[in-house]
């Protein structure tokens, strides 16, 4: 962002492309149950720190936890006969750390990271066997737990005194000072379990609302709908077609969910090696879209989410070549 500032920081968020990394934490399998291994689990190979080298400043981290655990760890699980199986992967600790090292670098005075908190689940048991386990809706206290662990990274947090749509701040009303800002936003539906509470969300203290529904209340409200299979080309037509139905509007930003999801989590080909397959297809996809007119300077995706988002970032090419299009 600072590198691009000329270009962008008159703009509202919404209208600045920004590398996502979608189940950002699950760059290491820490700990596994029954029927999970890095095919079916694993969706990044380097840590938030070296995603935030490569340009993501969107993150997609999913808390877990269980009773007699202080931290958090980013959980990516499915469901399974009443039970879970998956993994845990980075600590919400050290994802927390990584972003305020990085924010605090002098070269990253004008950045602007994203860190949304969703899918919240309270396992039965830590992940110390090889069974399935029991997961269940975070309860009051491990969400205020969870607001606790974020407000640690206080200085680099972004914070409002009123009411206000983070989709329309101005990025050079965000980076006003010596050091790069973060915007946690905690997902109100929470996937499929229970949302962030209402009485949680303290803009003055830096703990915002999130909305993937494309409306609604909320801090940050996002247009984000993945395909949930394996096709490429069923992939670029299903997002294409959501974002030629999207329009573009104050309050509201607009996700391209470039990930392929395997149809059978015991077969290959893994998530990682889908990854692979989407990211080499993004930029010149992009590049059709801005072609048809699809895609236009005044219609842009505010975040470009990809798996296995490393040093070599196809979307930070594609998001830069869209925040250069011309009217």
């Amino acid at each position: 962002m600072g590198d691009t500032l000329a270009q962008i920081e008159a703009r509202p968020l919404r209208m600045i492309a920004m590398p996502g990394a979608h189940d950002a934490g699950m760059s290491v399998l820490t700990a596994s149950s029954d029927f999970s291994t890095s095919c079916n689990t694993q969706t990044q190979t380097v840590p938030i720190s070296e995603q935030l080298q490569a340009g993501a400043r969107y993150f997609d981290f999913r808390p877990v936890t269980w009773n007699g655990e202080a931290d958090f760890y980013h959980g990516h699980f499915s469901a399974f006969e009443g039970k879970y199986f998956g993994s845990i992967g980075q600590s919400l600790s050290t994802a927390v750390g990584e972003i305020a090292s990085f924010l605090e670098m002098p070269a990253c005075s004008k950045e602007v990271v994203i860190l949304k908190l969703s899918h919240y689940t309270l396992l039965e048991k830590c992940l110390d066997t090889a069974d399935l386990v029991v997961g269940q809706p975070f309860e009051y206290e491990n969400f205020q737990a969870l607001a606790d662990a974020v407000l640690t990274l206080n200085q680099n947090l972004f914070t409002s005194s009123g009411s206000t749509s983070l989709n329309d701040v101005v990025l050079s009303e965000v980076t006003s000072g010596t050091s790069g800002r973060v915007m946690v936003v905690f997902d109100l539906c929470g996937g499929s379990n229970t949302g962030y509470p209402l009485s949680l969300v303290a803009p003055e203290e830096g703990c915002f609302s999130y909305n993937n529904a494309g409306s609604g209340d909320a801090d940050l409200v996002v247009f984000d709908e993945y395909y949930g299979s394996d096709d490429l080309a069923g992939m670029d037509s299903n997002q294409q077609a959501k974002f030629q139905s999207y329009s573009p509007a104050p309050g509201l930003s607009f996700l391209l969910s470039w990930t392929l999801t395997q149809t059978d989590p015991v077969l290959e080909p893994c998530i990682l090696d889908l990854a692979n397959t989407a990211n080499g297809a993004l930029v010149s996809a992009v590049q059709d879209w801005v072609d048809a007119e699809t895609i236009t300077a005044t219609k842009i995706p505010s975040i470009v989410e990809t798996d296995n988002l490393t040093d070599a970032c196809v979307a930070l090419q594609a998001c830069v070549s869209l925040n250069y299009l011309q009217s």
